[in-house]
């Protein structure tokens, strides 16, 4: 994660650099220096990188975010609008600044919420605060949009969230102003240092001359410069900048290798199924430097923590009892504790802080834990590692602690150890799912051959590939590649599937299941000689972009092309009403345009199909929008 684990040559050639003039002051100088810049040409490499207009470097992320209040004209007395999870400079800054935090909800981004800020707002509110937690940003669409609505100024604290952006803009350039840490964790380093950025003429000049004791960095004799405003001294040293300007420069090969890794990380931890991760609003613009994932409770959060410290993991992050990042642990701010005299001490604090009633994010950081991402680290490393951690947690488990329960679902151990399933065996299970809640949406087998078997036989796999079977005879048949050798398999194969789904015996048999096996072995050799249609040209794209089965996105497909295949569509219609098969409705609904548009480029791009169903001039008959429309009926 940290900028730090790739120091190098480039960091010791910049310091160097300030060391041989020893010039370690930012302004003035000039003839001494030897033309050497390095704060400012660090702002020159931040407003490269994130496409910011201003950018004005400073001695932290704490004082990034003092400044960033101060340009946006906060303090004595206003609401303002805080997280319950952050670092708590951003809370320290608020009181200091003469302001009135407010606590509002987070939610499964791990920052504030929309519905959160929107239930904290009074008439006294100011500001929104919003903080970028663990390297990813915030759903800015719906905090600008209540921002907007109830005309609220907008602050971001980016300390952890170098490297992130949000629909192509960067992080820090939504509201007045962003600021940015470079303490020792983080993506890149000065060691000690942070960053204001702003596309705001004036509120940079407010940062510079705030930073600086009002120092408005004009001409060339500083004790002579006008001051418009009173500041503080929270400078940057050219020794700090000289360190992160060698680190700006990598951060992008940084943030690439932190978002390999985390992907490696993320693929073995996926295999716990309990485990559900952090939300990301815009996940191609994460920087990867953690990765944040949620038990189903707090106790399973705290015992999974116990657990990989009793095995000595490190690199990772339990929040919800960490001292200086969750408000749990702060009593010094809950009781308003400062060496002097604030605001809030006249005005009230406008929350009860010992009684704050914040559900959502008690919930949200009780599960969570964190794992920082390791850029020193190869593909390799961090697959072992990640497998320790997996290891640790499922080791000692027994199978039902290793495969959590949901609503329905249900365990059943089967015994197969001293003979194969017999059919009565089979009709048995069967039964008792069917007594238990009806037909399943599925059947997971787990362990050898005999138990694989069993779930395949009981599940509704078994309707799904005779289906497919019968969906490949329709199109086989509809189409103008059809001849004699294909019609003769091909009828075949049909009458024995009307025979096992709709026929005096129809249903799952062992007599049904040898003429299902003769049905598909002749709809396969029709097929040899003719093609299929529609029906599948849309049900590779179903499991191109949902990873739908084969039979299943097939029957999906088929129950909407009346158009195309007619009355052998109201058969197979017949058939899955005959067989209570719970096909799913209205998908659709759920679906974006981009995925809509995405099947359709999928199921255009197999042309022998189309020329089977529609004939040699199909590209004058079907198109891309056409197909869209196919798959909005689903």
């Amino acid at each position: 994660m940290a900028g730090r684990e790739l120091f190098g040559e480039e960091e010791k050639k910049e310091v160097m650099d300030v060391l041989e003039t020893g010039i370690l002051f930012r302004y003035g100088h000039e003839a001494e220096r030897k033309d050497h810049w390095k704060a400012r040409d660090l702002e020159a490499e931040v407003t490269k990188y994130t496409g910011a207009n201003y950018a004005h470097a400073i001695s932290s992320g704490s004082t990034a975010v003092a400044t960033a209040m101060a340009a946006a004209g906060i303090g004595y007395g206003d609401e303002v609008i805080c997280t319950p999870f952050t670092f708590l400079a951003t809370i320290e800054e608020a009181f200091y600044a003469g302001a009135l935090p407010v606590f509002a909800e987070i939610d499964e981004t791990l920052c504030l919420s929309a519905e959160g800020i929107e239930k904290a707002i009074s008439p006294k509110t100011k500001a929104v605060v919003l903080v970028h937690m663990c390297g990813a940003a915030a759903d800015m669409d719906s905090i600008i949009e209540v921002c907007n609505k109830h005309n609220l100024l907008l602050l971001e604290d980016c300390g952890q969230a170098l490297g992130a952006w949000y629909k192509g803009k960067h992080v820090g350039l939504f509201g007045t102003g962003g600021g940015f840490s470079f303490d020792f964790f983080k993506i890149t380093t000065c060691g000690e240092g942070g960053v204001y950025i702003t596309n705001d003429k004036t509120a940079y000049e407010t940062a510079s001359w705030y930073s600086d004791h009002g120092h408005t960095h004009e001409g060339n004799n500083r004790g002579m410069e006008p001051h418009h405003i009173m500041g503080r001294n929270f400078r940057l040293s050219e020794l700090n900048a000289a360190i992160g300007l060698a680190q700006m420069r990598k951060i992008e090969t940084i943030r690439n290798i932190n978002r390999e890794n985390k992907a490696v990380f993320k693929e073995v931890m996926e295999q716990i199924p309990e485990l559900s991760f952090r939300h990301i609003p815009d996940p191609d613009g994460d920087s990867g430097t953690f990765l944040n994932f949620f038990l189903p409770t707090q106790e399973l959060a705290e015992k999974a923590v116990n657990k990989m410290k009793s095995e000595g993991l490190g690199g990772f992050d339990y929040w919800y009892k960490n001292m200086y990042h969750f408000i749990n642990q702060w009593d010094h701010v809950k009781n308003m504790k400062a060496p002097q005299k604030l605001a809030i001490h006249e005005f009230g604090a406008p929350q009860d802080y010992q009684n704050l009633h914040l559900p959502k994010s008690q919930e949200v950081i009780g599960r969570l834990i964190s794992f920082g991402i390791k850029a020193a680290w190869s593909k390799e490393e961090t697959q072992a590692y990640a497998e320790k951690i997996a290891k640790a947690y499922f080791e000692g488990k027994s199978l039902p602690d290793q495969l959590p329960l949901e609503g329905k679902d249900k365990l059943i151990f089967i015994n197969v150890d001293e003979y194969e399933p017999k059919t009565e065996q089979i009709d048995a299970l069967r039964d008792e799912l069917l007594a238990y809640n009806g037909l399943p949406s599925g059947l997971v087998g787990i362990g050898g051959g005999s138990v694989m078997d069993i779930a395949k036989a009981v599940s509704t796999q078994w309707f799904y590939t005779g289906m497919d079977t019968y969906i490949h005879d329709e199109e086989s048949k509809s189409g103008i590649f059809y001849n004699t050798f294909a019609a003769a398999y091909g009828d075949k194969s049909l009458e024995l599937c009307e025979e096992i789904f709709l026929g005096p015996n129809a249903g799952q048999n062992p007599e049904n299941d040898e003429k299902l096996m003769i049905a598909s072995l002749f709809g396969g050799l029709s097929l040899t000689y003719s093609e299929v249609g529609v029906c599948h040209a849309l049900s590779y794209g179903l499991s191109y972009v949902f990873g739908d089965r084969h039979g299943y996105a097939n029957c999906i497909a088929f129950n909407h092309l009346e158009e195309y295949y007619g009355d052998a569509v109201k058969k197979f219609k017949d058939m899955v009403a005959q067989h209570e098969v719970p096909l799913p409705q209205n998908r659709a609904a759920n679906w974006t345009e981009e995925e809509i548009l995405k099947m359709s480029e999928v199921a255009y791009n197999l042309p022998h199909m189309w020329h089977h169903a529609l004939g040699e001039d199909w590209k004058n008959k079907i198109s891309i929008p056409q197909i869209a429309d196919l798959y909005r009926r689903m």
